[in-house]
């Protein structure tokens, strides 16, 4: 097995641009969720899985490119993918 590594060209500014926009996926969820509450360490930690058992998929989960489904961590924590609305 051969390893081919890829990295951004540093004088290329735009090129991180997928890691930008996950970024900005979870601030703007992070924002939405807690709003102006202040939240302990556990509950940050907690809220933190949870947005990133959401939004980070693992790989399809199956060959169709019109399914829109993907294996994400939380199918591990459950028997199935489950979007609840997080309550703090």
């Amino acid at each position: 097995m051969q390893i081919q590594w890829h990295f951004n060209s540093p004088s290329w500014p735009s090129a991180g641009g997928l890691w930008e926009a996950a970024v900005k996926s979870l601030k703007y969820h992070l924002r939405r969720v807690i709003g102006e509450q202040k939240l302990t360490y556990e509950e940050h930690s907690t809220l933190l899985a949870q947005l990133k058992a959401c939004l980070m998929p693992l790989l399809p989960l199956n060959e169709d490119p019109d399914d829109l489904d993907y294996l994400t961590p939380s199918h591990f924590l459950s028997s199935g993918l489950t979007l609840t609305i997080i309550e703090i």
